[in-house]
Formats: C-alpha cells, structure tokens, sequence
C-alpha cells in the first residue's frame, strides 16, 4: 500500500508501508507542519515514515488515526484526506 505525505511545503512524498492486511494501526502525526506516519504490524515491529528527518525544531502541531484494526478505524479512503492539500486540512 502507498501512502502520500506531506512536508510543511505541501511537497508530495510517496512511501510504501506494506500489505494493510499486515498493519494493525497507522497514527498519522505533524510536527512542524510535516506529517510523519507511524506503523504498527502484526509482528509488533514499526516503521516511522518522515518527509523532512533534517527538520531543526519539532512543534507538536496534532495528530489523528488513520487505521486501527481492533477499533474498526479506517480513514484511508476517505475522500477528504486523499485529496487534503495542506497537512492542517484534516480532519
């Protein structure tokens, strides 16, 4: 699955995180205006997925659940977020 995040420039970066079918919960967090996505898989190992790792300072700006298997949480297709311009335009 490919997931696309945002930097504080509203640049697009692509990054494949894996099979959803291996993920139990997707945390999606934006420091400094770059949103930085946390996995946790079946196995327990995680992944963290930044745009901008040379960023100088971190402002904790929010965060939200993108995917949660136990909780039933899935906004990875919504509409709103797929087509979110800005890392402040969800939710």
């Amino acid at each position: 699955m490919k997931i696309k995040l945002l930097n504080y420039n509203n640049q697009s970066f692509e990054y494949d995180i894996g099979e959803l079918s291996d993920i139990i919960q997707i945390d999606l967090e934006i420091i400094s205006g770059d949103e930085i996505l946390y996995v946790i898989y079946k196995d327990n190992s995680t992944a963290m997925f930044d745009p901008a790792p040379e960023r100088v300072l971190d402002f904790n700006d929010g965060g939200y659940i993108l995917y949660d298997k136990v909780a039933g949480i899935n906004n990875l297709n919504d509409a709103t977020w797929l087509n979110r311009e800005d890392s402040y335009s969800y939710p």
